[in-house]
């Protein structure tokens, strides 16, 4: 029985870790009391780590699930992997679909856990061929051209994502707080700026001795000037804060990505030949071990 042809879609890409100008940013901003959180998920994505992050059911789930475009209808990779391997149970009927699936049945996370497990034990290598060299590889194979492709792309988009997210989230956070406190302040100094005007339209043209309501004007003044200088102090730390977060994303540089036609890996001749060879081998043995068997029989009830 002639085998399908396997095909192999290879990607390679780089782990982008700044520790050049965004250290410096760091030291400025612990100078002024601000905790931009440049170090979050340094660790988890070295490495090792992130290879076996890529293996992940967590990333391999995500990439199964990404929508894509399969002759102008739209489906998911693990429908389309369920179409090309033709794994239909009884209790995963032809007419349920992935796509646009909310909310998952016993049955449908069944399913997604089997399609896991064939692809880290079957398709998915992720390995970094060289200890010296930061780049790693991502390696998918599969018996349609597509797919093997497609999955490689979209597992290196998956894992960028939740790189990128895990890494920068404690500065995400500090420029949303930072941004909010800016709004309110500006909402502040606009309050202030008016009430000026106010209190200097009351005491125009007022009598000299009345300097009392002076006062309210001289008050108004000194909010001004105390909200510009927080507002000031603020926006500092939210460029601050945004110059980080820009440092910290993109994390993940692709080098090389898998290109149509893909290459064709399937057992050689020679292969072929030396496993046939083995298993005439085998049959032979038995063959004389179980006619030597029955001989032997045969002669005892003689």
């Amino acid at each position: 029985m002639n085998e399908k042809p396997t095909y192999k879609a290879v990607l390679t890409f780089a782990l982008e870790e700044d520790k050049g100008p965004g250290a410096g940013v760091s030291g400025i901003a612990s100078q002024i009391g601000l905790n931009l959180g440049g170090d979050a998920g340094g660790n988890l994505f070295s490495g090792q780590n992130l290879l076996e992050i890529m293996k992940s059911q967590l990333m391999v789930r995500k990439t199964l699930l990404k929508p894509i475009t399969i002759n102008s209808k739209e489906t998911t990779l693990a429908d389309y992997y369920i179409k090309i391997y033709q794994i239909y149970a009884e209790d995963y009927p032809n007419k349920t679909t992935f796509y646009q699936l909310k909310n998952f049945s016993r049955t449908e996370d069944s399913t997604i856990a089997i399609l896991y497990k064939n692809i880290i034990n079957d398709h998915l290598i992720v390995l970094q061929p060289d200890a010296k060299i930061s780049i790693l590889k991502i390696e998918v194979n599969s018996i349609d051209e597509l797919f093997s492709k497609l999955f490689c792309e979209h597992l290196i988009q998956e894992t960028s994502d939740f790189y990128g997210e895990t890494k920068s989230k404690k500065s995400r956070i500090n420029v949303n707080i930072l941004q909010h406190q800016a709004d309110s302040l500006r909402m502040e100094l606009n309050s202030a700026i008016t009430g000026v005007a106010v209190a200097v339209d009351n005491v125009y043209n007022l009598n000299p001795a009345l300097n009392v309501r002076k006062t309210t004007g001289a008050k108004k003044q000194i909010d001004v000037q105390t909200t510009t200088a927080m507002l000031t102090q603020v926006l500092t730390n939210l460029e601050m804060g945004k110059l980080m977060l820009r440092k910290e994303t993109p994390l993940i540089q692709v080098i090389d990505k898998p290109i149509l036609p893909l290459e064709i890996t399937k057992k050689s001749k020679r292969e072929s030949a030396l496993g046939g060879s083995i298993l005439f081998g085998c049959l032979s043995i038995l063959f004389f071990l179980a006619k030597k068997y029955f001989q032997k029989i045969k002669d005892q009830l003689k």
